[in-house]
Parts: C-alpha cells; structure tokens; sequence
C-alpha cells in the first residue's frame, strides 16, 4: 500500500463528512487540468439470474446522460459507453476498454448497479445477466475483480457502485491497488454490510443514484462555487439519504487526492 497521500474509508455518518488519513501525508487536488477529458463505463443490469430490479438499467442511462453533458464544460471531451443488461462478458468488454482509452491527466469513471451478493466464505460478487452465485466465479464478477481492473488504468478513477455491500469496494482498493500512482475515489451506496435499497419517487431509480443525480445536477454546490466536487456530491448523498429515512450510508474513498470537479452547476 502506498504511504503517501492515502485516504481511506472517508464515511459520511450522521450527516457529518469525516475525512481520516489512514497514513500521514499532504493530499493534492486534481482535477484542474486544462483540456481534461472523461470516459465513462455506465453498467446497469436489471436481470441476473438471482433477482430482478427495476432501477439498475435507468440509473445507468441517466448517470451517462449527466456525465455526458459536462462535454465542453467541466470536461474538455467526455466519451462514454453503456452496457446495460449485459452478461460477464460484456461487462468484462467494458473494463477492457476503459482500462486502455483514457491517457494520464484524464479521468476515468465506471459506474455500477445491479444486483450483489455475498457468498459464504465472504465474497461479495457483482453478478450480471444470467448471473448466480451457484455458479459465480463463471457467470459473476467478484468485487476484487473488479478493482483489480480498474487498478491498471493509466488515468484518476472514479469507482460509482450503487449496489448492496457496496463498501466492501473500499477494503479491496487497500488490498489489491498498492502502489497505483494514479488517484482512485469511489462513491459507493452503502457499507460492507448494508443493502441498497430502490425508490419510485420522483423516477425509478436507486436511492443512491437518485440523490447523486440531484446533487451533480446542482443542489450539492457549495455557496459561490460554479462546479460541483466529489466531495459535495458524497456529503450531499449521505445527508439526503438521511433525511428521506434510507437505512444506508454511503462510503467515501480516496487514494492520494482529495477533491476534484464532476459537473457544472446550473
């Protein structure tokens, strides 16, 4: 594990947002480069072979949709690929190409949501289309897996997983993505051990997502700023969430930065 700039398990509990360096050392903002371009990987699976959702699908348009719109603004150039209802393999199709498009100084952000489990033994696996936990390691994606993936991007990454279990993401970074140089955040709906719940109310979508998709739309901007932060848009969720009675607390990671813009206040 790298032992410079490490921030880790930043939990947004009681309304407060707590920032605890795991190890010492002066974190650095990104973020700011001029002509910065994004890739999104938006994964949404309704249907694995476990359960059915009604949310993961539209959650992941609508994260794209947003994102995309920073072209030009926050983002120099935003190239985005969804894979919605997709199986491993597709899913594993996505992580190739964005482990490979973006260049250093770029960001890349994968977002995630669908149904995930634990096994037995512990393993929380993300499963897809046709997806079962009988059959996991053929037809799902561990959560380690998935870090492991998105550890050998060339760029910053932003991990977006709105999923159940969804925190257990951040004890995998620790484990597995020592030694990255580059900046890894997440924003993740929930801890280890919690559920991510759905919601009707105003659109379907994930409770998490919903608030997300507020905030970067411009309810998270702090006072006078014009974009709205990594941190804004974690602070607002877990406020949110708490607020409408959500029994899930969001999880907070960042390795080697603290902050950074994701959208353009309206």
């Amino acid at each position: 594990m790298r032992r410079v700039n490490l921030l880790v398990s930043v939990l947004l509990m009681l309304c407060a947002l707590t920032i605890r360096p795991a190890l010492a050392g002066k974190a650095v903002k990104i973020g700011d480069t001029p002509g910065r371009a994004l890739y999104v990987l938006s994964v949404g699976v309704d249907k694995s072979g476990e359960a059915s959702l009604e949310a993961a699908e539209n959650d992941a348009r609508a994260m794209l949709t947003l994102l995309e719109a920073q072209r030009g603004g926050v983002f120099a150039n935003v190239d985005g690929r969804a894979v919605l209802g997709g199986d491993k393999a597709a899913v594993l199709d996505g992580l190739r190409w964005i482990a490979q498009a973006p260049a250093p100084g770029d960001l890349a952000v994968v977002f995630l949501a669908g149904y995930a489990a634990r096994a037995s033994d512990g393993t929380a696996w993300f499963l897809p289309s046709g997806g079962t936990m009988k059959e996991a390691r053929t037809t799902g994606l561990s959560f380690e897996e998935i870090v492991r993936a998105l550890c050998g991007v060339k760029s910053d990454v932003l991990l977006v997983a709105d999923v159940c279990h969804a925190g257990d993401f951040a004890r995998q970074v620790a484990r597995v993505c020592g030694g990255r140089e580059q900046g890894f955040a997440a924003l993740l709906a929930s801890t280890s051990d919690q559920m991510a719940v759905e919601t009707k109310t105003p659109s379907v979508n994930g409770a998490f997502t919903a608030v997300l998709l507020e905030g970067l739309s411009g309810k998270a901007v702090r006072p006078g700023a014009e974009q709205v932060t990594f941190l804004d848009v974690g602070a607002y969720a877990g406020q949110r969430l708490k607020a409408l009675g959500m029994k899930q607390t969001p999880v907070l990671l960042s390795t080697g930065h603290v902050d950074f813009p994701l959208s353009q206040a309206k």
